[in-house]
């Protein structure tokens, strides 16, 4: 059974303390790295996330890349959509065409 999330504004803090993270000291630059190459993903769950929001994220889950991803679904779920941002091509060649992105409803 596929259920739609209802939108509502949880924050990053209390969704890491649901899932039972404990802060990191800092942000893991070389994970926050590799989270924003994964933003280029088409349909990753990192696509939702902003750059700062990705840092406080890996932040709030003390740099366990597993929990933050779940945090991400959470996130989304709560929200109600996902952001879906499509690769960009090459039209006839030569020109880069830059799709926009659109969202899409969260589903259980």
């Amino acid at each position: 059974m596929i259920r739609r999330a209802r939108k509502t504004n949880v924050s990053i803090d209390t969704l890491a303390q649901i899932l039972g993270c404990s802060k990191a000291d800092r942000a893991d630059s070389e994970k926050l790295n590799n989270l924003l190459i994964q933003r280029t993903v088409y349909g990753d769950i990192c696509q939702n996330e902003t750059p700062d929001r990705l840092a406080d994220i890996i932040f709030h889950c003390g740099n366990d890349i597993p929990s933050a991803s779940d945090l991400m679904k959470l996130r989304a779920i709560a929200h109600g959509t996902r952001v879906l941002q499509p690769p960009p091509f090459y039209g006839n060649g030569t020109v880069k065409i830059i799709p926009p992105s659109f969202e899409r409803a969260a589903e259980l």
